[in-house]
């Protein structure tokens, strides 16, 4: 495609796909019918896109902040907290939008209450990846020197540290 790298999320359901490209770009489908929903630029850098409860709702990791819209991309929420963030997971039975700055900061989100859970600083040198583990919701951090850390946001430490390979994660 012309934008550039491009991340994608799907709907809980499969039935709808979330674009994000580097160079801004943005787009929710029906994947299956091939039918386009909303599509715009940001501007600015996508890093991460992440769908919300369903297909009404998805996340934006843009180059500032975080941004939440709604099905027809219109902007309902600009999270200034969420300072340059990389990568994004949503935790659905928690209601916890995460996010992964590029300075290694995880934030813990509860979109119910529109307040910030828990701001971790991971120190990790230059994260590579963000993952959850479904069954208990333990984000793991990945970064360019092989290591694997995972927090909790009820603990400020990281549950577990563990050298993988010599080789970055991603």
């Amino acid at each position: 495609l012309d934008h550039g790298e491009y991340k994608n999320d799907f709907s809980l359901d499969g039935n709808f796909l979330l674009l994000g490209a580097r160079k801004g770009h943005e787009a929710v489908m029906e994947w299956k019918k091939k039918k386009l929903l909303t599509e715009f630029n940001a501007l600015e850098r996508i890093s991460d896109v992440k769908f919300l409860h369903n297909q009404n709702f998805y996340a934006l990791a843009q180059k500032r902040y975080l941004y939440i819209y709604d099905a027809a991309g219109i902007e309902v929420h600009r999270l200034k907290n969420h300072i340059e963030p990389k990568f994004l997971d949503y935790l659905r039975h928690h209601f916890l939008l995460v996010s992964l700055s590029r300075l290694g900061t995880l934030r813990y989100h509860d979109i119910s209450t529109g307040l910030v859970s828990a701001e971790l600083k991971t120190k990790v040198h230059e994260p590579g990846a963000l993952g959850q583990n479904p069954f208990n919701a333990i984000m793991g951090v990945g970064d360019s020197r092989g290591r694997v850390k995972m927090y909790s946001p009820n603990t400020a430490e990281p549950l577990v540290s563990m050298l993988c390979h010599n080789a970055a994660i991603t």
